[in-house]
């Protein structure tokens, strides 16, 4: 459960969050030292202080990945066009999609 917590907690906060539109500035550099945080915090709450509070030992990794990943992402964020026309372009269908979809397939085989 510990290593889990190590490693799952701390990874899932940019994997779930940079999912989200408000949290597009967030950068890989966010990603990876929330994560490097995330890490840290858990070996100094497992091993340096020894703890065995099993709420300590995952929620304290987690919150330290959270407040990480979105405090790098106020102040240095990483905000690029071609990312921004990705996301974009998510949203919206074009029309040759539409065609494509539309034409009837022969059967295989």
């Amino acid at each position: 459960m510990d290593l889990v917590a190590a490693t799952m907690g701390p990874i899932s906060i940019p994997l779930m969050l940079g999912l989200l539109p408000w949290f597009r500035r967030c950068g890989t550099r966010a990603a990876i030292a929330s994560w490097a945080a995330g890490l840290i915090v858990w070996a100094i709450v497992k091993w340096g202080i020894g703890s065995t509070d099993t709420t300590l030992v995952v929620a304290l990794p987690l919150a330290t990945s959270l407040v990480v990943y979105v405090g790098l992402g106020l102040l240095l964020p990483e905000r690029r066009a071609d990312v921004d026309d990705l996301l974009g372009s998510l949203n919206t269908d074009s029309v040759e999609t539409d065609e494509v979809t539309a034409r009837p397939t022969a059967a295989v085989g």
